[in-house]
């Protein structure tokens, strides 16, 4: 035997050193939930085997997605072997660079094993634990991300339980080990029970007693004791039995109740208790890991205390063997073995019994309505004939009935109403007579494959015509009766009036068009919008670039000249970027309480010079016109692109009308035009007897670069700036237009209810230059950083320059002291500017911000509207503005 032992060894040591050498690594299957399961004993153990299907039925019931890896320590069989160890060592180089989601493991020796190598194979993967003997929070107290449910044994509950079934019990005698920890725990938390225990009961320990002594005992025990399985015993040759037959063996040889702390002892000899039970604290973990693999955090879950996990279970044959009476066991108490009721035993029978006895009553009730049927049938043919009588007058659609010789037999009241006609004046009519003329062809040809034995049936949609000339729309059903030679008896036609519903149908077709319009008109903003970062870019450095190379140069020179015509071109496609920009509400701005009358009457003169001297201008101002809050000058692109708008629509002679107003858009305005919004709004009107617009053309006015005027007219800018600037004002723009009318262009915009306060007054002297200051520059794209370097020192100031957020952030913390003014990018990698500028001012409180974009993304202005305090100056910029901007920041204070 002990050669055999140590060849077992020889060939576990040989297996290990060559796995060892082998690289081992789990292999998960991708998208799925991967959950490691580490188990102190070996599977076949029916305590292991417990947990194990506890926390696969959990799995199952909720995800079966999950993929689960399951390891065995093997410390039951091997409590302190070497073998122990050497499986100890494979399972760690085994799981060595496996990467679960979870971790879970079962009892002490699997959780001591992960806490003690958790840093080296599971860093950072949440952790599971059930089964765990004397739990305390210590145990996992520096270890983060852990949770689990602990194992409690209900002494206290159990001995009651045990007192409550068997009054006269004196003695309590508890058979157990203390060669192994487990069990050496068990019978030290019996003893720290044993003050809550009834004090005249007799508490004896059996410990570590081989089989032929143990056996002894037992038959020696009487009346009045009670033993509780506290551990694993011997037989008779020294060997340790397992759960089932420790209790089997033990029943064997005792005539005296036996009760136990754990489930597996249950349905072999034991009356039961208030039991550990391994399937619910697998189940109880299944749980709590679901619910972090779902996103909740290991350590924000509390631990189960383990008498929560226990529960009353009791072997049914073990009370009748002591006759022990149902009344005494606590409710909701569960059971093993437990015979089936009568029910159970005889449900063939009981089912054969009712089918026969419903068989009978069927029969029974059948034969009286057999006799009842005659004596029934004339009244119910009677109540028959009147229902169908009111069912076809009452009708909800029209009815007619008619034969293919005789016409019409009989018609309803919903059919004379809906066609005008009394009943008599309605059958004296034909069908042809009341279709309308074009919706005949279709109703005959269908009617006559009816005749022919085509069809039985046919629907369309027909039109006819009332006694007053009015034409309704109907949904027409028509259907047959056939004799035994198959030839046509009776028609029978239903009519449903839809005039209302293709009415409503039409309306809602025109404003599905009208959504149609609006979402395509916000695509194509967005796109407009999304370019104009990049395209600003470069002509910030076309113009930064050529601003330093002119001031090189005299103005005489023929280089000047050149770059006077580059620096034209480059402003030119700035104002498109800036058109464009408006349009997809993106142009960034601060808004003003405003009079639109004022600010319309200081630009009537410019407007009339744009004119021309063969246009009028008229000018209709409301009194006491409500503020509105918006950006004056957006009010000037307004009025400007509308008047050019009027002007060029106009071949000669002409007028232009300017008009304002207080309006309140109802509901039932807001109904036409859905994409208004019931409220108060101050209405500025642009009207032009010119051309007017075409309906196809109506569609498309407000889409980027289209155009109806020749080439060389215009950009196809001018409506769709004017859409943008009203749409991010969260206003409405509503066109009124036919062919050789003209046109009226009605902009709504919402009145601001708030203080006006008192406006602002720009100064108009020329900014100062550098006094000395520092500026932290901070672009990512190279050649904006070095042109804004170039154009600052000109200014005079001193100037840092980052092309990260990263850099400008060591820059600051380098060189604090030094900095001014921090001149940021706003959209930019890693961060944008204003979460760069936040970071800054937490290295330097006070510190003066100043941001710079052609495209603000929502990050410093929200669609477009600049935030309070904010100093931004707008991509491409002159070094005259430039020079301003940083002098405004620098001096806010």
């Amino acid at each position: 035997m002990k050669r055999f032992t140590c060849l077992f060894q020889l060939i576990w040591a040989a297996l290990f050193v060559l796995l060892s050498a082998w690289p081992v690594q789990a292999q998960w299957p991708q998208g799925k939930s991967r959950v490691l399961i580490i188990h102190s004993y070996h599977s076949g153990l029916t305590w292991t085997d417990a947990i194990m299907n506890g926390i696969r039925d959990t799995f199952a019931a909720s995800d079966p997605g999950i993929q689960i890896s399951t390891e065995y320590l093997d410390s039951r069989r091997y409590p302190k072997s070497d073998l122990s160890r050497r499986i100890r060592e494979f399972l760690l180089e085994k799981l060595n660079g496996t990467t679960p989601d979870l971790v879970m493991v079962s009892d002490n020796n699997a959780l001591e094993l992960v806490l003690e190598q958790r840093n080296r194979l599971f860093p950072g993967i949440p952790i599971v634990f059930c089964g765990i003997n004397d739990f305390s929070p210590a145990m996992i107290s520096s270890c983060p991300d852990i949770t689990g449910v602990a194992e409690d044994l209900s002494i206290v509950e159990t001995v009651n339980l045990a007192l409550r079934l068997h009054p006269d019990t004196g003695e309590i005698v508890v058979i157990g080990r203390t060669t192994v920890a487990a069990d050496r725990y068990n019978r030290d938390s019996f003893i720290a029970a044993l003050p809550r225990v009834p004090s005249h009961l007799k508490v004896t320990f059996w410990d570590d007693l081989p089989g032929p002594e143990l056996k002894s005992r037992l038959e020696k025990l009487e009346s009045g004791t009670v033993l509780f399985i506290n551990g694993l015993i011997t037989d008779h040759s020294g060997r340790q039995m397992m759960y089932g037959e420790t209790t089997k063996w033990i029943s064997q040889y005792s005539k005296v109740p036996a009760y136990s702390f754990w489930e597996v002892y249950l349905g072999y000899g034991i009356v039961g208790g208030k039991l550990v039970s391994g399937y619910r604290q697998g189940r109880m973990a299944g749980q709590l890991a679901l619910r972090i693999l779902r996103g909740e955090r290991a350590d924000r879950i509390p631990v189960v205390a383990g008498l929560d996990a226990n529960h009353y279970m009791l072997d049914y044959r073990q009370l009748e063997r002591f006759r022990i009476p149902l009344s005494k066991v606590p409710q909701g108490t569960l059971f093993v073995h437990r015979p089936d009721s009568f029910y159970d035993r005889h449900k063939t029978l009981v089912w054969t019994t009712v089918s026969v006895v419903a068989a009978l009553g069927a029969l029974v009730i059948l034969l009286s309505t057999a006799i009842l049927h005659r004596r029934n049938a004339e009244r119910a043919l009677k109540v028959s004939e009147e229902r169908m009588r009111l069912f076809f007058e009452r009708q909800i659609v029209g009815m007619a009935i008619a034969s293919p010789e005789m016409g019409w037999l009989q018609v309803n009241d919903r059919l004379c109403r809906m066609l005008g006609y009394s009943r008599e004046e309605l059958l004296r009519k034909t069908w042809t007579e009341l279709t309308y003329p074009d919706d005949l062809a279709a109703d005959i040809e269908q009617f006559d494959r009816l005749l022919a034995g085509a069809i039985n049936e046919y629907t369309l949609e027909k039109r006819f015509v009332r006694r007053d000339g009015t034409i309704i729309f109907t949904d027409l059903s028509v259907g047959c009766v056939r004799n035994a030679r198959g030839r046509v008896d009776y028609v029978l036609a239903l009519l449903e009036d839809i005039t209302e519903r293709k009415e409503a149908a039409g309306e809602r077709e025109k404003l599905q068009e009208q959504l149609i319009q609006a979402q395509k008109l916000e695509s194509i903003g967005r796109l407009a919008g999304g370019v104009a970062h990049d395209f600003n870019n470069m002509l910030t450095a076309i113009l930064g670039h050529v601003e330093l190379s002119m001031r090189l140069c005299t103005p005489e020179g023929p280089i000047y000249k050149s770059l006077k015509v580059i620096e034209e071109s480059a402003l030119r496609s700035a104002g498109l970027v800036r058109q464009l920009l408006a349009f997809a509400r993106r142009q960034t701005v601060a808004p003003k309480v405003l009079d639109v009358n004022d600010t319309t009457a200081s630009m009537l003169k410019m407007l009339q010079r744009l004119m021309g001297e063969s246009i009028s201008l008229v000018w209709l101002p409301q009194m006491g016109l409500w503020p509105v809050r918006v950006d004056p000058s957006q009010i000037d692109q307004l009025l400007v692109n509308l008047c050019i708008n009027a002007r060029d629509a106009i071949p000669g002679v002409g007028r232009v009308t300017i008009e304002t107003g207080n309006k309140v858009l109802d509901e039932t305005y807001c109904a036409v035009h859905p994409d208004c919004v019931p409220g108060e709004y101050v209405m500025l009107a642009v009207s032009d007897d010119g051309d007017g617009i075409g309906k196809d053309a109506l569609g498309h006015i407000f889409e980027p670069f289209f155009t109806t005027k020749e080439p060389g007219r215009g950009t196809g800018l001018g409506l769709s700036t004017v859409y943008g600037i009203v749409k991010q004002n969260n206003g409405y723009i509503h066109v009124c237009s036919e062919p050789g009318k003209g046109s009226t262009f009605r902009i709504y915009l919402p009145r601001f209810a708030g203080d006006a306060g008192e406006p602002a007054v720009e100064s108009k002297a020329e900014p100062p230059g550098s006094r000395g200051e520092t500026v932290l520059l901070v672009e990512d794209e190279a050649v904006i950083l070095h042109v804004g370097q170039a154009m600052l020192e000109a200014l005079g100031y001193r100037v840092l320059t980052a092309d990260t957020p990263g850099k400008a952030l060591q820059q600051m913390r380098a060189r604090s002291g030094e900095i001014d003014l921090v001149l940021t990018d706003v959209v930019m990698p890693e961060m944008n500017g204003r979460e760069l500028a936040e970071r800054l001012l937490d290295i330097k409180p006070g510190l003066k911000c100043l941001f710079a974009s052609g495209y603000t993304a929502d990050v410093i202005a929200r669609d477009g509207v600049l935030e309070e305090g904010v100093v931004f100056i707008q991509k491409p910029f002159s070094i005259k503005h430039l020079a301003a901007k940083v002098r405004e920041a620098l001096e806010r204070e």
